[in-house]
């Protein structure tokens, strides 16, 4: 009588392990291809987040600026120059050069606006020079990748 061995239970065979190790690796790249993606997602909404409170930083430093000297400060600024909005110890300034110090940048542009005679919004109106548009833009200083941007009036009303 001979041994018969296909009727005995076997352990794992190649073609198992092949299949188990297809599947774990497959899981591995799937959970590791998640994980980059929730990384990605999660500094894009930082970067973004913090180009938002740069234009909001940005709104109320040119309206302190506004408040300390019209005149040797936003009046002084050439129309369609590109300045840098610099944070000193406790103030702030436009410059000309851009800062490499910080994580982001903010660059300001300002522009003429132009009222009608009723005193409203028109671009073939009369030049306001007590007023100011400001163009604000915010980058990301490593790759100079633009973030975000706004724009709102800075008016002269300390006539300063």
């Amino acid at each position: 009588m001979f041994y018969d061995k296909s009727n005995q239970p076997g352990g794992f065979g190649t073609v198992e392990i092949i299949i188990v190790s297809a599947l774990v690796i497959t899981m591995t790249l799937a959970v590791s291809a998640a994980l980059v993606s929730v990384i990605r997602l999660g500094t894009s909404s930082s970067n973004q987040m913090q180009a938002f409170l740069r234009i909001d930083e940005s709104a109320e430093a040119l309206q302190i600026m506004r408040d300390t000297s019209w005149s040797s400060s936003i009046g002084a600024a050439t129309i369609g120059t590109t300045y840098y909005l610099e944070r000193l110890s406790n103030s702030y300034a436009l410059s000309s050069t851009q800062p490499t110090s910080e994580d982001y940048y903010t660059e300001v542009v300002f522009e003429e606006v132009r009222r009608d005679m009723d005193g409203v919004l028109d671009d073939n109106g009369d030049v306001d020079s007590d007023s100011l548009r400001a163009v604000v833009s915010v980058y990301r200083t490593a790759d100079a990748k633009f973030l975000t941007d706004g724009e709102f009036l800075i008016h002269n009303v300390y006539e300063n």
